[in-house]
């Protein structure tokens, strides 16, 4: 059962159109598949709020036994994972660095996880909630990478656990529907959600979505523009009771808080924790090749970080108004 489609986009960035046609690709193999099944549940672009942290979920399949992620991913080229789990592809016939997906969705599942374990005891019957240790987290959690179909996935050196994980577009029903297949054998210690458990789940997350703003939407297509499609950008305004607060990408290296202020010095660009008072510089390591000599640049609000490889990331940074 599709619960949720893809939101549309209107973007004309073409890295933006390729991904958006990946995870459009994906969800058409999920459809084909499920789409018949009550008992599989498919929400597309789904995205959730727990306390001040937020996550994309491209897809997310949900069944008797569990739950499964799905990260696309827009990849020319070759790709390839060293024994160390570093991520590698080919741009214009060099070998660059890239975030790993699969950690991605991790991070995902793990917030997922907290809001579902935060709700639990209106979600499932409340016998499970007493028996069950950790209320969701009793149950099985995959993690899946979808490849473009024209990518070239370099299966050599990748560890024999990791490469399940990667598919290509083309075959992830398949493979979706052998891991529930496999999670569903009567031998799995993995409890079942009943049927009314699965219909909570349902309405419960459809609540949680919480799509971008029409404003949220043109700032993030405009940092698109200028952005390598492998760097997801995250520009968010939260507002904070009674103070003017914001909700930076440039987290304290001291307390991890996004409550960060950006400021200019003798160093460069820097941002300062209103909770501990720490600075921080904005100069990142390169998230392509991990250099860590990088340059910040200042347009109006958005902060630029470059590497001498060509890559860039760029911020955006937004002061929420106060609330009286």
């Amino acid at each position: 059962m599709i619960v949720k489609d893809k939101d549309l986009s209107t973007s004309t960035n073409c890295k933006k159109q390729l991904g958006d046609q990946v995870e459009s690709d994906v969800a058409f193999y999920l459809k084909r598949q499920f789409s018949d099944r009550s008992d599989v549940l498919i929400f597309n672009d789904l995205r959730i709020q727990h306390k001040s942290e937020f996550a994309q979920i491209d897809h997310l399949v949900i069944y008797k036994k569990g739950f499964i992620l799905i990260e696309s991913k827009s990849i020319k080229g070759t790709v390839k994972i060293n024994k160390q789990l570093e991520w590698q592809r080919t741009v214009r016939g060099r070998w660059v660095g890239m975030p790993s997906p699969i950690t991605q969705a991790e991070l995902q599942a793990k917030l997922l996880k907290e809001l579902l374990n935060e709700n639990a005891e209106s979600i499932l019957a409340k016998i499970l909630v007493v028996v069950l240790q950790g209320y969701f987290g009793g149950r099985c959690w995959d993690i899946l990478c979808a490849a473009s179909n024209d990518a070239i996935i370099d299966r050599t050196h990748i560890p024999p656990k990791l490469s399940p994980q990667i598919v290509k577009v083309e075959m992830i029903g398949k493979r979706v529907k052998e891991i529930i297949s496999n999670n569903s054998n009567i031998l799995k210690p993995n409890p079942s959600f009943s049927s009314s458990e699965l219909k909570n789940i349902k309405y419960f997350l459809l609540g949680a979505h919480k799509p971008l703003s029409p404003n949220q939407k043109q700032d993030n297509a405009k940092l698109d523009e200028n952005v390598p499609h492998s760097v997801r950008i995250l520009t968010e305004s939260t507002q904070y009771p009674n103070s003017k607060k914001v909700f930076s990408w440039f987290q304290c290296k001291k307390c991890q808080s996004n409550n960060t202020l950006p400021k200019y010095g003798k160093y460069g660009y820097y941002v300062t924790c209103s909770d501990c008072d720490t600075n921080t510089s904005m100069a990142k390591a390169c998230s392509s090749c991990g250099d860590k000599k990088t340059r910040v640049s200042k347009r109006k609000d958005v902060y630029t970080v470059s590497c001498m490889c060509g890559a860039q990331s760029q911020f955006h940074y937004t002061l929420s108004p106060s609330i009286d």
